[in-house]
């Protein structure tokens, strides 16, 4: 699966927005990045998750 285009800044933008989320159920949350491009299946969030996690 390709990563990110800067896999480092993009993972830990997209870990902290994931932290930011659980710590606050009822507040709706954006991702920062998407991987470049996605397999079949999964949405661009579920590919980002799990790249990052």
């Amino acid at each position: 699966m390709p990563a990110f285009s800067q896999p480092v800044f993009d993972m830990q933008r997209v870990f902290r927005v994931v932290l930011d989320a659980m710590s606050r159920p009822a507040r709706l949350c954006r991702l920062p990045v998407f991987p470049q491009s996605v397999p079949d299946g999964l949405s661009p969030v579920l590919a980002d998750l799990a790249l990052t996690l």
